[in-house]
């Protein structure tokens, strides 16, 4: 458990540190509604990586107390992440009218941490 915990506060520090490249960028470029839109985007990034490892850590559990239930936890899962960033991005675009491409971008470029932590070595934690 010790692991997982280790990867995902990488996860979510390399996705940290990714969204703030991209929201520093966008203010040398002058242009602070972007910006906020950025941090948005990033901020809905970070939930939904944050949510995922909850409910992982959660499937793990109940694979203890009743097998074969793991699958369904993940699945319900998946569905609430959906449905709560569908709402954050209509929240985000449609209420608050923050420019579409940053948000997207900030939140495209938080996912590529997914893919940089599993190319990293694995180190031992403990």
């Amino acid at each position: 458990m010790n692991a997982q915990l280790a990867e995902a506060r990488t996860l979510l520090g390399t996705q940290a540190l990714l969204i703030g490249v991209v929201v520093f960028l966008y203010l040398l470029l002058g242009n602070s509604p972007d910006a906020h839109a950025a941090l948005f985007g990033g901020a809905c990034a970070l939930l939904n990586a944050w949510l995922l490892g909850r409910r992982l850590r959660l499937a793990a559990d109940v694979a203890k107390t009743s097998p074969g239930q793991e699958v369904t936890v993940i699945y319900v899962g998946a569905l609430q992440r959906f449905a709560l960033l569908l709402a954050l991005f209509i929240v985000g675009m449609g209420w608050l009218k923050l420019n579409p491409v940053p948000l997207l971008v900030a939140f495209g470029i938080a996912q590529v941490a997914f893919l940089l932590i599993k190319s990293w070595p694995q180190r031992a934690v403990g």
